[in-house]
This record gives structure tokens, sequence and C-alpha cells, in this order.
């Protein structure tokens, strides 16, 4: 693919084109912005780019899911309360 990405230690997860469009399609994997920019740099002539960070969906649900257990200070409970009946019926459920 492109020598400069594996030189800046991107790792290249998959790479698709559209022709007619002239797109280009990267999915890429680093930790480092640095380096995916020097590693997308010989093609930075071609035109432009959109880069657009992304992260682990299920690890990024179950971090959320954590963190707002342990923050949670809402532990009230739903209730039930039984109105009296206004004319000598059965009580009604509210």
């Amino acid at each position: 693919m492109l020598p400069a990405l594996a030189e800046n230690g991107v790792n290249v997860v998959g790479a698709w084109v559209d022709p007619p469009g002239h797109d280009f399609f990267f999915v890429l994997e680093t930790d480092d912005y640095d380096a995916l920019v020097e590693g997308l740099r010989p093609i930075i002539p071609s035109g432009t780019a959109t880069i657009q960070p992304v992260g682990d969906m299920g690890a990024t649900v179950a971090k959320r899911i954590a963190e707002e257990s342990l923050t949670s200070t809402n532990w009230e409970i739903p209730h039930v309360h039984v109105q009296p009946p206004p004319s000598g019926e059965a009580g009604a459920l509210c």
C-alpha cells in the first residue's frame, strides 16, 4: 500500500477505492496522529482527506455504562400508591 504508513508505525486494516468518484477509503490503526499525517504525506498532493477518529463501540458503551453506574446517585425505586375510591368503588392504582 503506502510504505510511508508502515514506516511511521500505522497499521493498514483495509483500503478501498471508488475509481469513478476519485475517492480512496482507508481504515488505519494508530494511536499517533502525527504518524498518521506523516504516513499519508506522499498522497497529500493528490487532493483532500477527511480523517475521522473512531473507537471500539462495544468497549466505549461498556465504559460509559460502568462510569454512569459508579456516579449515579439516583437510586429511587418506583412505587405504586392507592387512591381512595371516589364513591365507594374499589381502589384505583395510579
